[in-house]
């Protein structure tokens, strides 16, 4: 009903305009009465055409909002990946830090390389990718961040397999910092890792850092295995039972340094 009411007073509009026209064209004097008489519907036609040009200027002010957020929303997201590749660079940077302090204190020559693969499986490895293997042999000690993650078990052009520490073939000598104790640190499945052949008579409480002894030669001394998480006396043992928790979430991994 409202669309033939406004359809209605544009036909009337349109025939009022031709007739002023043909009236001012041929001096026929009908403007005035003309005037007079539609006089309210000049007033209708501006009321109906305020309205439609309120609601046409509705849609382009609800348009201009859209684009509006369009635009905050791409400066959103352009500012949430400025975080984030700003969050990554600060991480690699600590993480530079970090070999190059232990570098420096620990006199080991160090050959950076990339994590290319992790292997989830039942025997715990990563690949790492080199640019030069000059002076690597099976057997180095593999760091991050000054952290012993595990050790070199095959080189293949300039791609290094390395068995980490979590590994239950693995085994390294190991020693209780500022404590006269020793044994050995083994993994096991499911990415743990223990000390195992410390006497129960041994003083070992959670929060002891465990360290690389030296003995044997293949591994440089002191460096960090893991923490102390759990000791437990195991009746009927000579041996008591000690957990660890390594320094290194491994499955995050991304560069490491090879000791040589």
């Amino acid at each position: 009903m409202k669309s033939r009411n406004v359809v209605g007073l544009v036909v009337a509009t349109l025939c009022v305009v031709l007739l002023i026209f043909t009236d001012q064209y041929f001096s026929l004097g009908f403007s005035k009465r003309v005037t007079g008489i539609l006089a309210p519907v000049g007033v209708v036609v501006s009321s109906t055409g305020q309205q439609i040009s309120s609601f046409f200027g509705n849609f382009v002010h609800i348009g201009t909002l859209q684009k509006d957020n369009r635009d905050l929303k791409d400066k959103l997201e352009a500012a949430l990946a400025e975080v984030a590749r700003l969050s990554e660079s600060k991480k690699e940077n600590d993480s530079l830090r970090a070999d190059l302090g232990f570098k420096i204190n620990g006199g080991l020559t160090l050959t950076p390389g990339y994590v290319s693969y992790f292997d989830p499986g039942l025997k715990d490895g990563i690949t790492v990718k080199v640019d030069d293997v000059t002076g690597l042999k099976v057997g180095n000690a593999v760091l991050s961040q000054g952290f012993l993650v595990g050790r070199v078990a095959n080189i293949d052009g300039l791609t290094v397999r390395v068995l980490l520490i979590t590994d239950s073939t693995s085994s390294i000598p190991a020693a209780i910092q500022n404590k006269d104790i020793t044994g050995i640190a083994k993994g096991k499945i499911g990415n743990g890792l223990t000390v195992e052949q410390v006497p129960q008579s041994d003083n070992v409480v959670k929060g002891d850092t465990v360290l690389t002894s030296g003995l044997g030669g293949d591994l440089p001394k002191g460096l960090i295995i893991g923490r102390v998480d759990e000791v437990q006396k195991v009746n009927g043992s000579i041996f008591q039972s000690i957990t660890l928790q390594p320094m290194v979430e491994f499955t995050q991994l991304e560069r490491v340094m090879i000791a040589r």
